[in-house]
């Protein structure tokens, strides 16, 4: 272990060289300006307390190092309040003038921050790729800490340069936090002292290795960002077009998807088809579908709005989901190639639910600003499960390459929403009726948004033999899936029926 750490060490120096370290160093533009990096990293700041209380905590320490682990993990998981209050301390709700759907574009669509969200579905992952062994974990979370002790070791010295012109404090990028910022874990005179096999040593270093490059690319992103948008005072700006007249747009669009008939599900897979049909139908008796029925008699428009706020991380974090965690970057055969189109068309569709977003003109009635949608999405009890759950997907994805099982995964996460749609898809079509409103993403018209092309057909896998191993996973999948939803639209049904998001004020407003 004692080489790995060298090894860390050693990447650690020379990460020193990075172009992003020259640029703040440089004064070239004001201290203030430097600082403006913040959104640049807000996707890795704002998850490091989701990575550190359910990706790299053991649920259930069973021996000192794991202990180990997870006394760092508690005191890690406050970084993302810092942050905030570091935002709100440079007056960058004001300076940026985002909305709540302007943050969440820039969370889950702008180019230039699709770096970080690629690297956050890796980060998602490391459970899977240490498979829980607390020596390897030590050497990714040994990384994080070099990695971020290098970082604020150049941005101290700028927020107390920027400190002395403005008499703030900016704790999360000052000297504040680089005084927690050792670039060590407390443990890691622990774990110094154990020995590593050949292979686990070669592991370990692999491991360091990928989390160095991570690094990296997430430095070129906010170097990128600071280049780009910080030193010219410009914010990015969100490109959402208005949902008019989309089927012209789209070219017309490849036309809704076609499920492929299974001609036979193949014995081996029968009882996976019987789960899925069974648990479909628990899921589709859930109180939450009655409330919409009858709130929508009345008044589907507010109806939607009381609930949809809700689901906003989990449909634009979906793209991430299947394209970072699903996809086959090099697929190999049929199965493979399907995997990977059917995500290509799943990953489109968050741009949709964007516009139905702002059609519901929910920026104006919530009134958010930028930190308060990343408080609420990020630190609100009400959100936990969302996020939690991601992970949990994210997890089972990334841990079973075979392309049956990620199918499967598939299949699951789409049929659990299948009422959840026929119920939005009945709330907007009400709404539509009385209105000029076009909810093209409520309404479950997602083909819209699919690469114009002939009919699109549904992978067919079901005719395959598996094996009972491969049988035990998919089912666990189908279960975690709709366990999933049925948390969801337990926390769904209650946002609606406490009128969470205010909306009955405005409603009453609307009708006087």
């Amino acid at each position: 272990m004692q080489q790995v750490l060298a090894h860390i060490e050693a990447r650690a120096t020379d990460l020193h060289d990075h172009p992003l370290f020259s640029w703040i160093g440089s004064g070239d533009v004001p201290p203030e300006a430097q600082l403006a990096i913040l959104p640049g990293l807000v996707t890795f700041t704002m998850g490091f307390c989701d990575l550190n209380r359910w990706v790299l905590r053991y649920p259930y320490p069973g021996d000192e190092l794991r202990r180990g682990i997870n006394s760092h993990t508690f005191e890690d998981q406050g970084h993302s309040r810092l942050y905030l209050d570091e935002w709100r301390e440079q007056d960058l709700d004001r300076r940026l003038g985002w909305t709540a759907s302007d943050t969440l574009w820039w969370l889950f669509l702008a180019e230039d921050n699709e770096t970080p969200r690629a690297q956050g579905s890796y980060l998602r992952a490391l459970a899977v790729a240490d498979g829980g062994d607390p020596l390897l974990r030590f050497a990714q979370s040994e990384v994080i800490e070099a990695c971020g002790g290098v970082f604020f070791a150049h941005t101290a010295k700028v927020a107390a340069a920027a400190s002395a012109r403005t008499g703030k404090e900016y704790r999360y990028l000052g000297p504040y936090h680089l005084a927690r910022e050792t670039g060590h874990l407390e443990c890691e005179r622990l774990f110094a002292a154990e020995q590593l096999d050949p292979a686990r040593r070669r592991q370990a270093l692999h491991l360091a290795d990928a989390m160095f490059t991570l690094f990296r690319d997430l430095f070129t992103s906010m170097l990128h960002y600071a280049r780009s948008y910080a030193a010219a005072q410009q914010p990015p700006r969100p490109s959402i077009a208005p949902a008019r007249h989309r089927e012209a747009a789209a070219g017309g669009g490849s036309g809704p998807a076609v499920p492929q008939a299974d001609a036979a599900v193949h014995p081996t897979q029968r009882p996976l088809q019987q789960l899925l049909q069974e648990r479909r139908q628990q899921v589709a008796r859930h109180p939450f579908y009655s409330w919409t029925s009858e709130a929508g008699a009345a008044a589907p428009l507010w109806a939607l709005r009381r609930f949809i706020p809700m689901w906003a991380m989990e449909i634009m974090g979906f793209r991430d989901l299947v394209w970072y965690a699903l996809r086959y970057p090099a697929p190999q055969g049929e199965l493979e190639q399907q995997v990977n189109g059917w995500a290509a068309d799943l990953q489109t569709h968050s741009r949709l639910f964007l516009a139905d977003w702002k059609e519901l003109d929910l920026d104006r009635l919530l009134g958010w600003t930028a930190s308060e949608t990343l408080a609420f999405y990020y630190l609100d009890p009400l959100m936990a499960a969302h996020r939690r759950n991601f992970i949990t997907f994210t997890e089972l994805g990334t841990a079973h390459p075979d392309p049956v099982l990620r199918l499967w995964l598939v299949q699951a996460l789409e049929e659990t929403g299948l009422d959840f749609f026929a119920s939005t898809a009945a709330l907007a079509a009400r709404a539509q009726a009385t209105s000029t409103l076009r909810l093209d993403y409520l309404s479950g018209r997602h083909h819209l948004a699919h690469p114009p092309r002939g009919p699109v057909r549904r992978p067919a896998f079901k005719h395959r033999a598996i094996d009972a191993a491969t049988c035990e996973v998919a089912a666990r999948m189908i279960d975690t899936a709709f366990d999933v939803m049925g948390e969801h639209l337990d926390l769904s049904l209650e946002a609606a029926v406490t009128d969470r998001f205010g909306m009955t004020a405005h409603q009453e407003t609307s009708l006087r």
